[in-house]
Formats: structure tokens, sequence, C-alpha cells
């Protein structure tokens, strides 16, 4: 029996191919004022923050009192004993990638990208100086022992073409001294010797040691270049580090005196102690101490938490008895003392997936474990915790943690309608109901079959009754929230259900489904399934060809109007000369494909309750489309950053955004920034099949491994060449 539904199927799915579109359809252009890269700032910034980010850099201060870390957020401000946050002075557009005190405290030099360098205040917080030169990329920056000296490395004039540089500034007054320019690109490193007499600045065109009064060249440490540097605190030794190798050079002649081992992995940074007698050396996982006079390793630290890059930035406590190491970019801080170590816990990578509770008084943000470069951690090493933060909107503090261990990544997250309760997709694993109050996990849905993290997502009616999530690779359950018990497995499915959303009344939901052909070509379409019975109501079908080129289709995401009438899908589909990016918008009643119109490619996107907005992600950026005007009227970003994930609140009058830079921002929806003006529209050729498909109706009444459907639906299947159609055999698997 099963053989011949197979069969059956296979020939109807290679009658039907091609016969997808139907004639005469309207092809509207919409054309999207993000591609034109043409904004106006309305300088407005958002009302909320939460989370510290990704960290970039790091010091002591000299007393020892205060310890400051600097990413997206700005300059974060921890008490060196109980490493709690005292302060956070914000940098909106500035990435500070070095700090630098005063000598005696008072003062913190910042440098970096998206701005000149500055000098501010500790105490308050507030901005003293501006170094404003000729360009406005400032980094690295080194302060002298007395506090009277600061020097920056730069890159670029404001024109001509792109020139390294280095800088003394007068800390009082922010005057520049004078510049040294025999760097081809911006240092690497620098440093200062104690007077701030002499200047150590290294970059791609070699290794300089300089006078700060005159600019002129002291001694080159030929054949090295590109190192990391450093100044003894009694003047009587430099330190350059390259890969796996640090040498200690004397400033009066400039003659090596001996070489340092910083491991198998390198290194990231290099610091001498108080006295120095010791220098540390931070390379992979782990802190090489060495004596300066014999060279000699005293000891060592090792940590099993940062394994991914090598340890970017080290730092000695005034005493002696600490260090403070940072991985850059990554959420990793430690500070180490006679072999232990703590963390200073806040910081965070990407916040994959964000939610606003429908009483609007609190925020739940994913984040990713940081896997190292390109998203693989190096051989050996442990993945690290994930976790799930719950902040309080008007207090930006967080209320309650959730964390799996090692293995695991959060990537969907959402409130209950009450606004009590968290749920927590845990990538491949399970997904948690969890109390906020208590932090207690109330109830865990499995997942028996992992489920690839592109189709990790989590729903709940707006009932509050629902929650869908994958059940495995090829499908996805069903559970009543209130009796917390599995009512449907709404399955098999092709691979990959990717996206989904209930409908307003809480009685469909839509799902969209995204596979692979084995030939390498992609089919994507839309499932509606009744939410009582489990059965399939609609089909909504993408095919996987258009024309004028062939290629993948990414996978769709569907949308339903706010009085639940028509579902609307975009989805990009990617011939060989460039993505083609579409809207289709269905009948829920009748699965009529209404219309088709070029788009630009949103995800996840949310209608406003007007009907007439849409919220949604494109690129970088959270955008509002209108889509009367096809125009884009609202826009939620950050520099130098991108968005990752969004949530609107209930009464839609707020924007809550998740970047890549770890840090989750909350807009009021009036407050954007808008788009230039909107391009002329380009028209868009009618898509018709290729001349090979077969021109021909065909009805199919039974979906194998789904329950009936209505005899009007059709079904379109194929690949190029009509003796390669895809069998449904091949498609629909069985329930099992």
């Amino acid at each position: 029996m099963m053989d011949a539904k197979r069969m059956a199927w296979g020939a109807a799915s290679r009658a039907v191919r091609g016969l997808f579109r139907p004639q005469g359809w309207a092809v509207i252009p919409l054309v999207c004022a993000l591609c034109t890269g043409a904004w106006a700032q309305m300088g407005t910034a958002p009302l909320h923050s939460f989370g510290l980010g990704r960290l970039e850099t790091g010091a002591y201060s000299p007393d020892g009192s205060v310890i400051v870390t600097a990413g997206p957020r700005g300059i974060v401000f921890w008490d060196a004993e109980s490493l709690e946050v005292s302060r956070i002075v914000e940098t909106p557009g500035h990435l500070i990638l070095d700090v630098a005190f005063s000598g005696d405290g008072s003062m913190l030099a910042t440098a970096g990208r998206g701005g000149p360098a500055r000098v501010w205040d500790v105490a308050t917080g507030s901005h003293i100086h501006t170094l404003r030169g000729r360009t406005e990329t400032f980094a690295p920056v080194a302060f002298s022992a007395d506090g009277r000296r600061i020097l920056t490395g730069s890159l670029g004039e404001s024109s001509g073409p792109p020139r390294g540089a280095a800088h003394v500034w007068d800390a009082e007054t922010g005057e520049e001294l004078v510049a040294f320019h025999e760097h081809y690109s911006r240092p690497k490193s620098v440093a200062l010797s104690p007077d701030g007499s002499k200047a150590l600045t290294s970059g791609s065109s070699g290794t300089f040691l300089w006078d700060t009064g005159t600019g002129e060249v002291i001694h080159k440490i030929s054949g090295f270049h590109d190192l990391n540097v450093a100044y003894a605190p009694d003047g009587q030794l430099l330190a350059t580090g390259l890969g796996s190798i640090a040498r200690l050079w004397d400033p009066e002649t400039g003659e090596m005196i001996r070489e340092l081992s910083a491991g198998s992995r390198g290194h990231g940074s290099i610091s001498f102690s108080p006295d120095s007698s010791r220098i540390a050396l931070a390379g992979g996982n782990s802190v090489a101490i060495h004596d300066t006079s014999t060279g000699a390793l005293v000891e060592s630290y090792t940590t099993q938490t940062t394994q991914y890059i090598p340890l970017s930035v080290v730092d000695y406590s005034p005493d002696g008895s600490k260090l403070l190491t940072i991985v850059r970019d990554t959420p990793e801080a430690f500070l180490w003392k006679d072999g232990a170590v703590r963390e200073l816990r806040g910081h965070a990578s990407d916040a994959a997936a964000v939610a606003l509770s429908p009483d609007g008084s609190k925020v739940l943000t994913a984040h990713l474990a940081y896997r190292g470069p390109g998203g693989v951690p190096h051989e050996g090493a442990p993945v690290p915790d994930a976790f799930a933060n719950v902040w309080d909107v008007e207090t930006e503090e967080k209320v309650r943690e959730f964390k799996q261990p090692g293995g695991v990544e959060s990537t969907a997250v959402a409130f209950t309608p009450d606004s009590s309760r968290a749920v927590i997709g845990w990538g491949q694993t399970s997904t948690w109901l969890a109390d906020i109050e208590t932090g207690e996990v109330l109830h865990t849905y499995p997942l028996p079959n992992a489920v690839l993290p592109r189709s990790r997502f989590v729903e709940i009616s707006p009932d509050g009754t629902w929650l869908l999530q994958p059940y495995s690779s090829d499908r996805v359950a069903l559970w009543n929230l209130p009796e917390r018990r599995m009512t449907h497995v709404l399955g098999a499915v092709p691979l990959f259900p990717s996206s989904s959303m209930f409908s307003p009344d809480s009685q469909k939901v839509a799902v969209a489904i995204w596979s692979w052909h084995v030939h390498g070509e992609g089919t994507a379409y839309t499932l509606l399934w009744d939410v009582a019975s489990g059965d399939v109501i609609r089909l909504l079908v993408v095919p996987y060809h258009q024309e004028p080129s062939w290629g993948h289709i990414r996978r769709p995401y569907p949308t339903f109007t706010p009085d639940g009438e028509r579902v609307f899908e975009w989805g990009t589909h990617l011939p060989l000369d460039g993505p083609v990016h579409w809207l289709r918008v269905w009948e829920t009643e009748t699965g009529e494909l209404i219309r088709t119109e070029d788009a630009a490619h949103l995800r996840k996107p949310v209608f406003l309750p007007d009907g007439k907005h849409v919220l949604g992600l494109y690129g970088d950026v959270v955008g509002v489309w209108e889509l009367e005007s096809r125009e884009v009227v609202r826009i939620f970003e950050w520099p130098a950053t991108k968005a990752l994930s969004f949530a609107l609140s209930d009464d839609a009058e707020r924007v809550l955004v998740g970047f890549e830079d770890g840090v989750t921002r909350l807009w009021d929806m009036g407050a954007a920034w808008e788009p230039g003006p909107t391009p002329t529209p380009t028209p868009v050729p009618t898509l018709t099949p290729p001349p090979d498909f077969v021109s021909r109706t065909e009805i199919i009444d039974t979906l194998l491994g789904f329950r009936a459907l209505p005899t009007d639906e059709r079904f379109f299947l194929g690949d190029r060449n009509t003796d390669a159609v895809w069998d449904a055999a091949d498609v629909f698997l069985p329930p099992q």
C-alpha cells in the first residue's frame, strides 16, 4: 500500500511541477530605502541598555581600588574587591579599544574607533578633554607615570592616503605636543617611559624608541614589527612580544638582553610588575611569569574556560599580587591571585534572542556561548556555559540568570502572557518553563532528536495556552502550557522547520519549512496547522526555482495580519546572478496566492496593530516598513555592530533589539532614525516557468505523512531537468 502511494505521489509531483505559479499575477516592485544607504540620524539614544557586551580592554587603577573594562557600552568601573560594577560611562558610537590611567589615578585616557581619544575624570566619570588631531581613529593609548603626557597611536589623515602616526599630548590642556610619523599604519602597541621623555611604539614598519620632545628616533629595533610593547616602571628595561617569544631590551643601547618563551600559542599582552622584577606574558589560556633578571619561569596560571583565542590584555595590580587578564572581543575577564582565579561577570557575547514581557517591566535575553574565531573552539577546548538573563527595565539590573552547562546554546526565549514565567530554548537539548521570581524550572520540554541551531525557535500563542517548539530536525511539537502535556507532533515534514507564528486568535499556526535537494537546489514553503486538531489546513508552496536563473531559496518567514485573514511571507531566492527578495501574500482560508512582490528580505517580520506597518530584521538593522508606500519609516541600529534579534511590546510603543556586541537596547517606537529619499522603483520582470516544465494542472488530494488536505491544494516539486524530479516520497517522510 505504501509503495503504491509513493508511486502515485511520484507521478503526481512530476505532472504538476512548473504549475505553481498561476498566470496573470501582478508583479509590484517594492524598493527598500535600506538598500540606498542614505540615512538621516535623529540623534536619539535608546531608553535603556541591558548587559555590558563584549570586552575590548581593561586596566587596574594605580591605587588598586578600581578595575576598568571597556566595550560597546563604554567604560565600566568595577570595585576591585567585590568585582561589582560601580559605574558605567556610556560612549555611544565610540568603540573603546584601549585605556590607561594617569599615575595618580585621577584621570583615564581612552582610545578606539569612531572618534578621537578622550580623557575622563575617574571620580565623577565626566569628560575632561578630547584629543582631537587630524584623524578620528586613535588606539592604542598610554599615560606617563607622572600624569603629564599621553601617547596615542592613530591611522590616517582627514584627507590623503592612510598613514600611521603616534602623538604625544599634554594631559592637562589636551594639546598635541609632538607627532611621530615613521609608521606606515596605525601602531599596534605603545608605551611611555616613566618620566614621559621617551616613547616605544611598534607597527608594520618597525619598532621604534623615540624622543617625545623632538620626535627623533633614538633606536630602531630592526627585524621586528607589529609587537606588543611595555616599558619597565623603573625605566631600565623594554619588552616586546611576538608569537611565542618575548624579548627584553636595554633602552640605552637598543641591544637585546634575553628571550623569554610565552608558550606554544603565543601571547596577547605583556606587563611588568610594579617593581620591574617580573614580567607577565599572557598566552593561550595561561599566563607565564618570568624573572626579568634571570629569565627564569617563576610561576604560571591556567584557566580551563579561556582556550579560544589568546589572552589579549594583562595588567598587574599596584601591589603586584594580582593579575587582570582579558580576552578581547569576548565576555571573558579574569582576576588572578596566588594561582586562584575569579571572573568579572557581566560581559556577554551575541544577544541571539530577546523578549519583552507583556507588562513591559522585564527583558529576557539569550546569549550565545563564545566559541572562538569563526565559531570554532580550539581543539580540546571546553565549550563555555550558555545563559539567559532576566533584566528589570527601569533599573537595567539583572534580576535572574538561567544557565546551562557547556555544549548548548540559548537561542530562543519568550515570556508567558502573565509575565511571570520565562520560556527558554536551550540549543539541541530542551526547552525550559521557569519561574522568574524563584528561578525554579517548572517544566522541561524535551527534544528527543538533534535540532539544528538554525531551526531553533519557541512560540507561545497569544492566549497563553500553547507552546510550539521544534521536536526534531523534521518535526515540531505542540504543548498545552497549562496542562504541561504534548498534544500533537506536527510532521513529518522535509528538513528544517525554521520559523513559526500563531494566528491572532491562537487557533492556527504557520510553520515555515526549508530544505535541500540532493542536487543542491532548495525548496521552501509554509504549512498552516489547526492547533486543536493538529490537521494541516493549508500548504502555502514556494517554488525553489525561479526565472531568470537558478539558485537556492533561503527559509521563508511567514506572519499573520492582525485580523488573521492573510499570511504575508518574506523569502529570498539566490540565483547565480544575485539574490532576489520577495514577498508573497496568501489568503488564510483558501490558501490562494493573492500577489507577489519584489521586496526587501525581512527576517522574523511582525505586523504592527494598524496592519499597515511591519517590523523586521533586515541586514544589520531592525526597521519598520510602511506597506502602502513601500518606504522605511523607522530604523533601529547601533554603530559598529549588527542587530541579531528583536521584540515588540504588546502596545507596539517600544522595540527591544539584541546586538552582536552583546548589548540589548530598548527604544521608543517614535524615537529612531529616518531613511533618506527612496529611489525610483525599478520594474521587476514577471516570473514564468521554464519551457521544459510540464504545463498542466494536477489536483493532489493527499499529502503523504500528513493528514488529509482539501482537494484544491496543489504542490510544486521539480528540478531543472524533466528527468531530475523529486519524488514526493523523498520529500515527505511517513510518520515513525
